[in-house]
């Protein structure tokens, strides 16, 4: 039976953090009657699927896999075994504090039919805004937000036009790329794209997923009226060094997917020597 809206959570050793996300699911009103939560999670080994088990197996379909799948093929688990209108996908480090939110989102979405990927606000804890709604990068971008060059010149307009940091954060607005943390995809992208493309193991797949969006000529929104809070790292602090390599290797994977000839030739190199910079920057921080 194909259901409205299944809500979807990629776990990897998330015990201390899922309680939260799924006591605020508990209580969201106006959902459609055969709403479901998956879990999929990742080989966790600090008890989360017991924790899931103990304390929300009746309302919480669990699928255990048998590896690490990454962000992305663990979600198209999801995807390839329950049909439903809409998936939302939720970082275990999500909440919500308003009881509506998750249905005003879902309205927005049933009532723009083109928007076949829709993002909601994503604050900090501490009510700080994340920069959740973002142009698609290019190789300038990368470069000053990769490099020393950003810190010589931190308000330059390559990387505040990549974060959108103009647009009313408060308002609808269209976008590139919408953060997988908390995304509402329609079921129609999945059946067009196959979901996530699975040659990424960790980030970037977000926003890969909205660049097919985009050249199916389908709507990527960005839509505040819904509000998540997201304490970013919770899953990827426990293997830093690892998390920081997968980043910037689907960048690279990225950029060698979508970038032109010329980009190819003449600018990816310089992109690649920026991401390795900051790789091993970061890494020796830690």
């Amino acid at each position: 039976m194909r259901r409205k809206l299944i809500i979807s959570i990629v776990t990897w050793n998330n015990r201390l953090e899922i309680d939260r996300l799924l006591e605020s699911l508990s209580f969201q009103e106006g959902l459609p009657a055969d709403t479901g939560v998956v879990v999929s999670d990742n080989a966790s080994e600090d008890d989360t699927v017991n924790t899931l088990r103990q304390g929300y197996e009746t309302r919480t379909l669990i699928i255990e896999n048998d590896e690490n799948l990454g962000f992305g093929r663990a979600h198209n688990r999801v995807f390839e075994n329950i049909e439903a209108d809409y998936y939302l996908l939720l970082n275990p480090d999500c909440y919500f504090e308003d009881t509506g939110a998750i249905s005003k989102l879902l309205q927005y979405a049933e009532e723009n039919p083109d928007a076949w990927i829709v993002g909601p606000k994503i604050l900090n804890p501490d009510n700080t805004l994340q920069y959740s709604a973002r142009s698609f990068p290019d190789p300038r971008a990368t470069l000053f937000r990769n490099t020393f060059l950003g810190r010589l010149f931190p308000n330059n307009p390559y990387v505040s036009s990549y974060l959108k940091t103009d647009i009313d954060h408060d308002e609808i607005n269209p976008a590139d790329w919408v953060s997988g943390a908390a995304m509402l995809i329609r079921r129609e992208l999945i059946d067009k794209t196959g979901g996530f493309d699975p040659i990424y193991f960790m980030y970037v797949e977000d926003m890969d997923l909205c660049k097919q969006c985009s050249l199916l000529k389908k709507c990527v929104m960005y839509f505040p009226p819904c509000v998540v809070y997201h304490r970013i790292g919770a899953s990827s602090d426990k293997a830093p060094k690892a998390m920081i390599a997968a980043h910037h290797r689907s960048m690279l994977l990225y950029y060698q997917k979508y970038a032109g000839f010329y980009e190819r030739i003449f600018l990816s190199p310089f992109v690649a020597l920026a991401l390795a910079i900051r790789k091993a920057l970061m890494i020796a921080d830690l």
